[in-house]
């Protein structure tokens, strides 16, 4: 979730907004998202992805506000393999 973080605090900083680097963006974040078990995560940057590619620059940057407000306050668990005995 670091990672995402940094993308999309990056991403939010950029002066004018790079569709390539976006949906490059939304993108990973989608496939490592949906690998790690977020599926939330997975369909935010998929809308991500939509609204870059529509060229829609508002609703681009409130995906990216939606997705950082998610990342911020996302509670992870970690929970352990139960040991075969």
């Amino acid at each position: 979730l670091d990672a995402v973080r940094t993308e999309l605090a990056a991403l939010g900083r950029a002066g004018a907004l790079d569709e390539a680097r976006v949906r490059a963006a939304a993108s990973w974040m989608r496939h490592a998202s949906t690998g790690l078990g977020f599926e939330q995560l997975g369909a935010l940057s998929s809308d991500l992805d939509e609204h870059a590619r529509r060229g829609d620059a508002a609703a681009t940057l409130a995906s990216i506000d939606r997705l950082a407000w998610y990342v911020q306050h996302v509670q992870v668990v970690y929970r352990r393999a139960a040991l075969a005995g």
